[in-house]
């Protein structure tokens, strides 16, 4: 007669294959083009050329915080004089191309009723400051000659 096993161990069985097909599917999509990279067919010496041009966009203070980041564990109308600062990395693909990515820091004065806890904290980019400076440099590079 055979035995079969017990049906605990079919549920434990099902429960790691999704858990491993979850975490093949999490490694898949980080692996893709993250909204704050973008692709470009010119080559690294041609892109830095560009970023010069638009160098003005990396950093400046912003008129407001709402629309640029994500909400944290404070209300947005508590923080003053948002302020945000790009850097940007060029890489060169195998096949002479580049790759831009940007990350953003953006800071602002958090005003709280007890003095003793205002301070400029850091916030979270929502992403929109790195998506209009990587569309800077791909109209950059489309009028360039």
């Amino acid at each position: 007669m055979k035995r079969r096993a017990p049906a605990s161990s079919h549920v434990l069985l099902q429960g790691t294959v999704c858990t491993v097909v979850m975490l093949l599917s999490t490694t898949w999509v980080a692996g893709q083009d993250a909204p704050n990279e973008r692709t470009f067919h010119q080559s690294k010496a041609v892109v830095e050329k560009a970023l010069k041009q638009v160098q003005a966009s990396t950093s400046g203070r912003l008129p407001t915080l709402d629309g640029f980041t994500v909400a944290g564990e404070h209300p947005l109308d508590r923080y003053q004089r948002p302020y945000y600062q790009s850097t940007v990395q060029v890489s060169s693909t195998a096949s002479g191309g580049s790759v831009v990515r940007v990350n953003t820091k953006v800071t602002a004065w958090y005003v709280d009723a007890v003095p003793g806890r205002s301070g400029y904290k850091l916030l979270t980019s929502n992403g929109r400051l790195e998506t209009d400076l990587l569309d800077q440099l791909a109209e950059q590079l489309i009028s360039m000659p």
